[in-house]
């Protein structure tokens, strides 16, 4: 049913990327089958090595799509631009119903597409979050504090809230988009906290917001403390740059009644959410 949904759907991968040993990868994913029926698109970002002729040779050794379009199609900038540039520019080049944004330097488990797919079922869905899963636990008792971190914050935490509808983020590091929607939306701001700013889009456009607890991306956590304070201190930046903008954002009253678990636990109703004074969206 999954492998059924996916050819209706068309799901495309954009790869932001500045650096050749983050990309290896890609060599071997669409030959395991990991991505049977996608097309990636790789954004390099001003890289200064050969990653792009490396991936232009591979591109060309690829079986074309059932279509007759390329399964791995090469960007190269000629400067740094950043990540929200990147992703903007493989949005625009993503071909597809689906476009799935992975950090370069992650993996996607085997099989992860078929569940990550299967919650656009629901028409109302616009946006999907992969579970991230620390890949280097093994790499200091700093790396394995932070996989506990991640199971009970990240895994079990964004699963009951999207079971109640109320996901505070789709990571950018593995969230998967409605193409239609990620367009209209202008894409993904380029300052700090993008995936946090798409986020708060797609709420204030009326969207539902799903998990996928079984389409698992891996990736690697700082081992230094230095680096980890460092890293949490850029994305508490960026969440609070990104609610004070938003601050706009309120329940909207058009759906008097939410959902039986949201009214059992006294909550606001499900449902569009309303905007005020941001950019003319409401």
């Amino acid at each position: 049913h999954a492998h059924l949904l996916a050819a209706t759907l068309g799901v495309a991968i954009s790869l932001p990327c500045m650096s050749q040993t983050k990309i290896e990868y890609l060599k071997e994913e669409p030959s395991k089958g990991t991505l049977p029926l996608g097309k990636v698109v790789y954004v390099d970002d001003g890289s200064e090595d050969d990653s792009v002729s490396r991936l232009r040779g591979f591109a060309a050794t690829l079986p074309r799509a059932p279509d007759g379009t390329e399964r791995l199609r090469v960007f190269a900038s000629p400067r740094r631009n950043g990540k929200p540039t990147a992703l903007n520019i493989g949005i625009h080049l993503a071909r597809g119903s689906l476009i799935a944004l992975v950090d370069a330097d992650c993996d996607v488990q085997y099989g992860s597409f078929h569940h990550w797919i299967r919650p656009f079922e629901d028409e109302r869905v616009g946006a999907v979050a992969a579970n991230i899963r620390v890949r280097n636990a093994n790499a200091s008792l700093l790396a394995r504090l932070q996989d506990c971190e991640y199971a009970i914050n990240v895994t079990l935490s964004r699963a009951w809230r999207a079971a109640l509808d109320l996901l505070a983020i789709v990571p950018g590091a593995g969230g998967m988009f409605r193409a239609s929607i990620i367009r209209k939306l202008g894409g993904f701001d380029t300052g700090l906290g993008d995936d946090t700013d798409m986020t708060l889009k797609l709420r204030k456009a009326g969207w539902k917001l799903a998990f996928a607890m079984r389409a698992v991306v891996w990736t690697d956590v700082p081992t230094r403390w230095r680096v980890l304070l460092r890293q949490r201190s850029r994305w508490c930046r960026a969440t609070d740059r990104r609610w004070r903008f938003h601050r706009s954002i309120r329940p909207s009253t058009r759906d008097a009644q939410g959902s039986p678990v949201q009214q059992m636990a006294g909550l606001r109703p499900r449902g569009r959410l309303g905007v005020r004074g941001v950019d003319g969206l409401s």
